[in-house]
């Protein structure tokens, strides 16, 4: 949020639902989480994938982007939104069912059911709570599996004693 301005529940339901739970073909071979489509730093796989034209599914073979990890691919995803004019008005949106709509409307997907899908596991998995974490400004740590730590939304220098998430306000 804190970078892209797009809402944390939205990328985190695009990544299930786009990954497949990070299970998909192009999730575990191109670290894929999002379905981006084209090339990343001249990288890319070619895959089948379902698109829906006039109401009808179509298989086609398609380049899709190739990452070398899942962390390369969270910031490409919100780089790529950032980046795309087409997607200027979702950035910033607080209400995740306006995003999803937009992200639908704009062309990110072709499944007129996208927007639908979004929110069905917004609403499961109750993601907006991520919303109210990125929105507040409180400060979330981690302690990495090195045992370093990794801070976001960090505007103190309050880390995690136990190695584990903690959330401060601030």
């Amino acid at each position: 949020w804190t970078q892209y301005h797009v809402l944390p529940s939205i990328t985190v339901a695009q990544a299930i639902l786009e990954s497949g739970w990070g299970r998909s073909s192009l999730a575990t071979n191109a670290h894929n989480l999002f379905g981006i489509k084209g090339s990343y730093n001249g990288h890319s796989v070619v895959m089948r994938t379902r698109e829906v034209y006039n109401g009808r599914s179509v298989y086609i073979n398609d380049n899709f982007r190739a990452y070398a990890n899942n962390s390369e691919s969270v910031v490409d995803h919100g780089r790529f939104l950032n980046v795309n004019s087409r997607y200027r008005n979702l950035l910033g949106d607080t209400n995740p069912a306006s995003v999803a709509n937009k992200l639908r409307q704009d062309g990110y997907a072709t499944d007129p059911n996208y927007a639908n899908a979004l929110m069905n596991l917004v609403r499961t998995y109750n993601l907006t709570q991520l919303d109210a974490v990125a929105l507040s400004g409180k400060v979330i740590n981690n302690k990495n599996n090195n045992g370093e730590n990794n801070s976001y939304n960090n505007n103190s220098s309050n880390t995690s004693s136990t190695g584990y998430y903690t959330v401060q306000s601030g």
